[in-house]
């Protein structure tokens, strides 16, 4: 998108309308559908779905804002979608399925593993402070100039479906009574799994309250485009 998108002058804006409707479609469609999944994982990819239109709607935005809250977003997913995928794959090592339906009360017996899930649930859905929310908020600057306002609003809402997701898949995961009669074991995080984490949760933070030379590098790469 990056590369091509600014040699089509023309097509750019005569597909930009059409391209902004089925954005906002699929942030709606892909939430809606993750609400409704039990396997943790394609919950976690439904998701993704949303955060890679949201980017798209920055690109499409053809603002510098808009251009640098996607790139900040893709890179941003990269760090949380990672992290969150390991945490349904530590669960997987130790119980075998992903589905939330055999999972309730871990918070009581994993305490390490549930500071890490709870932080990138709260970056999935673009908490202040975590890498993802500098994006979007670039993103909605971006859509906020000139003629984006209706846009604007309807992306906004769609953010309410992305808490409802990520807060539903901790809550159902981590509060509640322990299902003894599904998992009889419950380990926490050994060393190596902490090591793992660690690196992500790190970057997150220095990307949500540190953004200046990341956005500085992208914004001298995109200026040229405008």
């Amino acid at each position: 998108m990056f590369r091509f998108l600014f040699l089509l002058e023309i097509a750019k804006y005569y597909f930009q309308p059409f391209v902004l409707t089925l954005c906002l479609m699929s942030i709606f469609f892909a939430s809606i559908m993750a609400i409704r999944q039990l396997d943790m994982k394609r919950i976690i990819a439904y998701s993704s779905i949303a955060h890679m239109n949201f980017a798209l709607l920055g690109i499409f935005s053809y603002t510098i804002y808009g251009l640098i809250g996607g790139m900040l977003l893709m890179i941003s997913h990269g760090l949380v979608s990672t992290a969150l995928f390991l945490i349904i794959g530590v669960l997987y090592d130790r119980h075998h399925t992903r589905s939330f339906t055999y999972y309730s009360g871990i918070t009581s017996v994993m305490p390490t593993f549930s500071f890490f899930f709870i932080i990138f649930i709260l970056s999935n859905f673009s908490f202040p402070g975590s890498s993802n929310f500098c994006g979007e908020i670039l993103i909605f600057v971006g859509l906020g100039q000139y003629v984006f306002k209706f846009i604007l609003f309807w992306a906004s809402l769609s953010t309410l479906l992305g808490l409802a997701v990520s807060i539903l898949l901790y809550n159902r995961v981590m509060f509640g009574n322990l299902k003894f009669t599904a998992n009889t074991v419950f380990k926490d995080l050994d060393r190596r799994e902490f090591s793992l984490f660690l690196p992500l949760f790190y970057l997150n933070f220095l990307m949500g309250l540190y953004p200046n030379p990341l956005i500085n590098t992208i914004y001298f790469s995109f200026k040229i485009l405008l």
